[in-house]
């Protein structure tokens, strides 16, 4: 499937050190299509709601932009 959501298909591993750059690495993960729910194992909200997987339009991405 070809999306627009660079968290599609991953999982997102945080480093809690201070010292390590980056702080998050997005990791390939065969079957979890949302990185940014890391409390679950997921499917892509947008994805279940008949809509584009696009990250610009994901609520997920909205809650974690600063």
């Amino acid at each position: 499937m070809d999306t627009n959501c660079p968290f599609y298909g991953r999982q997102m591993y945080r480093n809690n050190s201070l010292i390590t750059d980056p702080p998050f690495l997005l990791l390939n993960q065969n079957g979890n299509q949302c990185g940014l729910q890391s409390s679950k194992y997921a499917p892509c909200g947008m994805e279940l709601n008949e809509l584009p997987v696009d990250w610009r339009e994901c609520p997920l991405v909205r809650d974690v932009r600063v």
